[in-house]
């Protein structure tokens, strides 16, 4: 189990790093679109990108810090009574940095096809917008994978 968790965890922070990636280069991208300072659809889409990679910064520290405690703490980090009252509430913690994210992610993709804002010769709207999806589909991913770490660990209590 302990080497599930691990496994889990470095997906959990892949999948955070790329989140973070793409939701910071969406947001980037987004005041680059022609048209930009004139449509609310689109500034608004970059208000929420910029509110969700808040979150994704805060959470990746987060996520690699626990990887750390396990590796120099090994099984006892995740059987101990003192892991647990670290592990649980950072994990929750990141879930819920990872859910606002993908909610803000998913309100700025929808944005963003509402703006009316077409692809230039470079396809630059479809990059930010495949970006975008690509975004918020992460962000469920992270909150399903600290889910099953959760599970995993609450479960390794009962044993």
């Amino acid at each position: 189990m302990f080497l599930a968790i691990i496994v889990l965890f470095l997906i959990t922070i892949t999948m955070a790093a790329f989140t973070t990636w793409f939701s910071t280069k969406t947001s980037y991208d987004l005041t680059k679109l022609d048209g930009y300072s004139k449509n609310d659809d689109l500034q608004t889409a970059h208000k929420y990108f910029d509110k969700g990679t808040i979150a994704y910064w805060i959470g990746l520290p987060i996520v690699i810090v626990l990887l750390i405690l396990l590796l120099i703490f090994g099984i006892e980090f995740l059987v101990a009574p003192g892991g647990s009252a670290i592990l649980i509430p950072l994990l929750l913690g990141v879930m819920g940095l990872a859910l606002y994210g993908g909610i803000y992610a998913f309100l700025g993709t929808i944005k963003i096809t509402k703006s009316g804002a077409k692809s230039d010769d470079a396809g630059s709207y479809n990059n930010v917008l495949k970006n975008a999806i690509i975004t918020a589909s992460l962000s469920l991913g992270m909150i399903i994978s600290v889910l099953i770490i959760v599970i995993l660990k609450l479960s390794s209590k009962s044993q």
